[in-house]
């Protein structure tokens, strides 16, 4: 007997869920006997569940949000590349302009320093300090490119020096 289970909102799930999900349905084959799940997952069929658990099922909690984001932010481009760091050891979030295009904000990730660290024109204005892993990945649970960018650009414009306005 095969089994195959619908599901069009899977990629839209955090990993935590999609865990719950395919664990369910997992143990509905077993009880049915089934010899083989199909999973039809956002438009593409998953033979085999243990693609999608390795994935997800091993990871801690930090690397889960970590790919929940990149997943998110980045659809087009494959979660695991995202998460390689760079020669400075760090992971990029996030990286654009001001409107104005004159500054470039950037926003990295610590994992051995539990960091995340935000700069504008390559000069560090604001570093988030976290004691361990899991309470960074907590704070960056569901975070959103764009609450990156704009905590960066609030942390850079506290640094600008007051500009007074000579009205007469």
């Amino acid at each position: 007997m095969e089994l195959e289970v619908v599901y069009p909102k899977y990629d839209q799930l955090p990993f935590s869920a999609k865990d719950y999900f395919i664990d369910k349905w997992m143990r509905v084959a077993e009880e049915h006997n089934c010899d083989k799940v199909s999973f039809v997952l956002a438009e593409k069929k998953i033979e085999n569940a243990e693609i999608v658990r390795s994935e997800s099922v091993f990871l801690n909690p930090l690397e889960r949000v970590l790919m929940d984001y990149m997943h998110r932010t980045f659809p087009d481009t494959d979660p695991k590349e995202m998460l390689i760091q760079n020669e400075d050891g760090l992971i990029d979030m996030a990286q654009t302009s001001t409107k104005d295009g004159k500054h470039v904000i950037h926003v990295s990730l610590s994992v051995q320093e539990a960091q995340v660290i935000y700069m504008v024109d390559n000069e560090v204005v604001h570093i988030d300090e976290y004691p361990t892993s899991g309470l960074m990945a907590a704070a960056l649970n569901g975070v959103e490119f764009d609450d990156l960018v704009h905590e960066a650009e609030v942390w850079w414009l506290t640094t600008q020096p007051a500009k007074i306005s000579n009205k007469k």
